[in-house]
């Protein structure tokens, strides 16, 4: 009688352990899943936030194009004289490079 009364009582024991596993089981993926609901929020609001910046900044950047586009407008051949610019006489002189020549510059002295 002893023996089946601990059989038994080793398997209620046993069913006892499967179940608060599963209970365990069961809180841990709600956290996981109220967590993963909760980076999602986060990042849709992320987004709606750098859409509206996006936006703002491509607003800024349009507003200084055309005042670019209104300065160069405005510049003017007598302007730029009163301003002393003249017109260059020569073609310009660009740097070239001989191909036969090749020196490294380094920091350090040798």
């Amino acid at each position: 009688m002893k023996q089946v009364q601990k059989k038994i009582s080793l398997h209620i024991q046993t069913e006892k352990n499967i179940f608060r596993f599963f209970l365990g089981f069961l809180v841990v993926t709600i956290l996981l899943y109220m967590t993963f609901i909760n980076l999602s929020i986060v990042a849709a609001a992320q987004k709606d936030q750098l859409e509206v910046s996006l936006s703002t900044v491509g607003s800024h950047v349009a507003t200084l194009e055309a005042q670019y586009f209104s300065k160069i407008e405005s510049i003017t051949l007598k302007g730029g004289s009163s301003l002393g610019l003249s017109f260059a006489q020569e073609d310009p002189v660009f740097v070239t490079r001989n191909p036969d020549v090749l020196q490294v510059l380094t920091l350090r002295s040798f």
